[in-house]
């Protein structure tokens, strides 16, 4: 996926020297090998640096696009593989003569920060946003998607986007989560049409 998101952009930023799908390539590989096991689920870097040589740089202006494809694609491959982010996905390209031209290196980090919402879960208590790809649904302050229910526990369940789909998987909560009317015990796909029902809460998934 980030492979192929960058070609447009590729033969602007780096004229010779760095073949743009390598590159994309090795950032995934990069981000793949960061890639952690929090309490919910796969956790990877948000933040990625390519240091390059600056015989490898032309134009700012293409250096900024580059940087806002990459971004987008990091974001869209978080979304396939189901890896949590914590912050806005972040890719910066710098210089430094001391790369080689030709031989970048990749840096990768973590670091926390609000994300735009991308879809939310409607409930009694209003909309609640949906902004990482892995989140906490449950009754603690520190879940991810906060329910004010005494029914719903404090840490619930776990909703997340995968391969184009998302899941929402039970946590063993007190109450039980069900889907259409029936208690999950595994991973269940879900979609807009399906009625959640969170302890005694009742929610609807939105994406969008």
């Amino acid at each position: 996926m980030l492979e192929s998101a960058v070609d447009r952009v590729a033969g602007r930023v780096f004229p010779g020297g760095v073949q743009p799908t390598e590159l994309a390539g090795r950032v995934v590989r990069a981000v793949d090998l960061d890639v952690r096991d929090a309490d919910v689920g796969p956790s990877a870097p948000n933040v990625v640096e390519i240091v390059v040589s600056p015989a490898d740089l032309v134009d700012d202006q293409a250096l900024h696009d580059w940087e806002h494809a990459f971004s987008s694609a990091l974001e869209e491959e978080a979304a396939a593989r189901g890896w949590r982010l914590g912050g806005p996905a972040t890719v910066r390209i710098t210089r430094s003569s001391t790369v080689d031209r030709g031989l970048p290196e990749i840096r990768t980090g973590h670091s926390e920060g609000p994300r735009p919402a991308w879809g939310h879960l409607d409930t009694g208590e209003g909309r609640l946003p949906l902004r990482d790809n892995r989140l906490i649904v449950g009754r603690a302050d520190t879940a991810d998607v906060h329910i004010r229910d005494d029914s719903v526990s404090r840490r619930h369940a776990v909703l997340w986007r995968e391969g184009g789909d998302v899941h929402l998987y039970d946590l063993g909560s007190s109450n039980g989560t069900k889907v259409n009317g029936r208690a999950i015990s595994r991973p269940t796909v879900i979609g807009p049409d399906d009625a959640l029902l969170l302890g005694d809460t009742p929610a609807r998934m939105v994406v969008g």
